[in-house]
Formats: C-alpha cells, structure tokens, sequence
C-alpha cells in the first residue's frame, strides 16, 4: 500500500526544486532559446529543463504508485520532445489511443 502522505510531501519537494531551477534560470534568461511550437505557442529551454526535472522525479515515484510516463508515442524517452504522458498506468494505453486519434 502506498503511503499517501509520504508521497504527496515528496511532490511538494519535487516542486519547490522545479521551482528553485526557474527562479535561478530566470537571471540569465536568453530569448535566443525559446522556440516557436505553434501559432502564439512557444517553449523555452527553462520549460523543458523545469518539465525534465519535474517528469524525471515523478518517474522514480510514480512507478511505485502503478503510474506510467511516457511521450505521446509510448516512448520512455520522453525527455527529447515537446510531449509528456503521466497516468495512473491503468489509462495509459487508452489515453495514448486517444491522443493518437485526435491528432
């Protein structure tokens, strides 16, 4: 059984650091490093290194929790693209197909 509180206080943890890393990126912001995704859409390096940083964590908790992380492929290796898929892990697949079928 997993102890709720325990993890909880762990995402909070997980958090502040995300949160630390942006506040620290924030001085030595680049614009040159921020990429266009789609019309009024755009990410920076600070987005995907706090997301990397987030995502990252979450894996080594989740899969105790039964959770699943992957990109929209199904791909573990869902630090290289723009896309990230957390679940409980009994949706997983489902939502994948979802996903899939709206694109």
């Amino acid at each position: 059984m997993i102890d709720l509180e325990s993890c909880a206080k762990t995402v909070c943890q997980i958090a502040r650091r995300a949160g630390a890393y942006v506040r620290e990126e924030r001085r030595k912001f680049s614009v040159e490093r921020v990429e266009r995704k789609h019309a009024h859409d755009y990410v920076s390096y600070v987005d995907k290194g706090s997301e990397r940083l987030i995502v990252s964590a979450l894996r080594e908790l989740l899969p105790e929790a039964g959770g699943t992380v992957t990109d929209y492929s199904g791909s573990s290796d869902y630090t290289r693209g723009n896309s990230v898929v957390a679940t409980n892990g009994l949706v997983h697949h489902d939502l994948l197909a979802a996903i899939a079928g709206a694109s």
